[in-house]
């Protein structure tokens, strides 16, 4: 919780309230990228979607809505 709270004022507005309400909608807001692959969903992610991820984007599934990320 004190990590949480030192971190949010450095993150934008618009990103915390799409994490908040995927959480609440879904109960896990962020899913990890695995070889193109969304962990949550399993679907495979399109070029496009991917390049964005790997630039440090903010980027959500197209399939699930969760946040993507690699580790």
């Amino acid at each position: 919780k004190s990590k949480r709270e030192k971190v949010l004022p450095t993150i934008e507005p618009q990103a915390v309230q799409s994490y908040e309400k995927l959480r609440k909608f879904k109960g896990q807001a962020v899913a990890r990228v695995e070889q193109g692959i969304c962990r949550a969903c399993r679907i495979s992610l399109p070029s496009s979607e991917l390049q964005q991820v790997r630039g440090g984007n903010l980027v959500q599934c197209g399939s699930c809505g969760r946040i993507l990320f690699l580790p």
